[in-house]
């Protein structure tokens, strides 16, 4: 009778997460237009988004070449005729591949499909992926699914957003990462170390980034976490290497620094705030033109978040949240929220990992009473970590302080901060 009624409470579980998606797919129809139409209804001029550079990456690889060439210093690649029509790709530009080798490898037994088989596969993987992030992350707040205000807020945060439509339109692999980081906590939560931090390993080698996550069980002195990690990173680098002998150190000399060294404005890093000022580029007149100087701000900046970061959620209270689920996921989320301020290179898409923050704040309000200025401070975040601010350097002309508004998201995640600050303040301190 228990198995019956916990696989009901599932079934239920499920079709509300259905049911309230479609509501918002349908209601919001610039959302229905640019995700659902594309992705699941095939048309002939099919639609090449970011999976096509993965899934040439792994051809390449397959054939015993290395995945990232490209036209421009890792921005675009161009394919041959051969290649368009033996791989069934309908455009000859597209976007460079600038993962680690990892992922290629990874995904190519679904690359030995035709490239709009493997397309739709992996749409469909990305989808799931998608849903069981949402209702991870109630899981991890400790609250069921229901049709009350603060579900309904929390769910539109993740359906709703421009990085939501984002990753899925391009078919990115935000939400993977994203769910494998939220994975290694829970399982580290519960004593299985070895399981998170494989998962952990998982998330790092696929994209570089989430290795900044380690200094949290760093802080939980869970050597057996980190263990488990460092094996699998060792072990998985050694077998991908064995089984493609073309691989080489490209991302690492090459692409990861080309890709975080130029200012774009499709990248909202904080460290393109003194890309602009002391590099080089076609938006403002630098203040003076010194790679040096961008370095050492970069450098700076980075070193600056994770000892304001320490200071004022981690630093000598290691005992008191030990024993408190809240605090220790608050504590996770802040690193979270950290990674994405540190990361050289930020695309709207990749703000999907700020959304278990703005989660973890509405479902907290929604048992506390909050004030009206932190209500007010949450939906100023969301809108800024939705804004582009693509045309501020246009509208505003090439002064410095464009920059700052040409990358709203930054300042968005910052508040988010503050608010969890103000939460940790007033209930953990």
């Amino acid at each position: 009778m228990q198995k019956e009624y916990s696989g009901s409470r599932q079934i239920v579980f499920v079709l509300k997460v259905t049911i309230i998606f479609f509501g918002y797919i349908f209601i919001i129809n610039h959302f229905y237009i640019k995700v659902f139409t594309p992705s699941f209804m095939p048309k002939p001029d099919h639609i090449v988004n970011d999976f096509a550079s993965y899934y040439v990456a792994s051809k390449l690889l397959l054939q015993g070449e290395i995945p990232y060439r490209s036209l421009d210093k890792h921005r675009t690649i161009e394919l041959s005729s051969d290649e368009m029509q033996n791989w069934d790709i309908n455009k000859k530009i597209i976007p460079a591949y600038i993962y680690p080798t990892f992922l290629a490898a990874v995904i190519s037994p679904l690359t030995k499909l035709p490239f709009n088989q493997a397309r739709f596969i992996w749409e469909l993987f990305c989808l799931v992926t998608f849903f069981g992030v949402v209702g991870f992350t109630f899981f991890l707040l400790g609250k069921q699914i229901k049709f009350d205000f603060t579900s309904l807020i929390i769910i539109g945060v993740f359906f709703a957003s421009m990085p939501t439509l984002e990753t899925i339109t391009q078919g990115q692999i935000n939400y993977q990462i994203l769910l494998l980081i939220l994975l290694a906590f829970y399982f580290q939560k519960q004593n299985k170390p070895i399981l998170g931090g494989i998962l952990l390993g998982i998330a790092t080698l696929i994209k570089v980034s989430p290795i900044i996550m380690l200094l949290y069980f760093l802080y939980k002195k869970d050597f057996k976490f980190i263990q488990s990690f460092m094996i699998f990173l060792i072990l998985s680098l050694s077998l991908l290497y064995i089984l493609f002998p073309n691989v080489d150190f490209t991302f690492i000399s090459s692409v990861l620094p080309s890709i975080s060294s130029i200012p774009s404005l499709n990248n909202k890093a904080i460290s393109v705030w003194w890309q602009y000022l002391f590099l080089d580029n076609e938006y403002i007149n630098p203040v003076i033109i010194s790679p040096i100087t961008a370095k050492i701000f970069t450098i700076t900046t980075a070193i600056a978040i994770l000892i304001i970061t320490y200071i004022l959620f981690f630093k000598g209270r290691k005992n008191t949240s030990d024993s408190n689920p809240k605090k220790l996921l608050l504590e996770y989320v802040v690193l979270i929220l950290s990674l994405m301020l540190l990361q050289p290179y930020l695309e709207i898409h990749h703000l999907v990992f700020s959304f278990i923050a703005i989660a973890f704040i509405v479902n907290f309000y929604s048992n506390q009473k909050a004030q009206i200025l932190e209500i007010t401070l949450l939906i100023i975040s969301f809108i800024l970590i939705n804004g582009r601010g693509y045309n501020s350097f246009e509208k505003l002309g090439a002064h410095w302080y464009s920059i700052f508004i040409s990358n709203p998201q930054i300042i968005g995640l910052i508040i988010l901060l503050s608010l969890l600050f103000r939460i940790y303040k007033r209930h953990f301190a």
